[in-house]
């Protein structure tokens, strides 16, 4: 799990460089990772720079955490059932 998600997770979420510097596609795939949203709002805080697209990436980590708390009662609650 961890050298198959999490180190590309690292490479590509813009942690070490912004997501800027990548192709198209690799800024798009990023995107889709829980990392980004969250180096967005931190990079911004720490620039004091407030806009429109750090509460869209909260909105999206909100959801993030919705849907795989989800999961995971639905999960336990089958293996807790069995």
């Amino acid at each position: 799990f961890i050298s198959l998600f999490l180190f590309p997770m690292f490479f590509i979420s813009g942690t070490f460089y912004p997501l800027e510097r990548y192709p198209e596609i690799v800024q798009q795939l990023a995107w889709v990772l829980p990392l980004p949203p969250f180096i967005h709002i931190m990079r911004n805080l720490t620039e004091g720079n407030l806009s429109i697209t750090m509460l869209w990436a909260a909105l999206y980590m909100f959801l993030l955490f919705i849907v795989t708390y989800w999961i995971a009662v639905k999960q336990m609650r089958r293996r807790l059932i069995k």
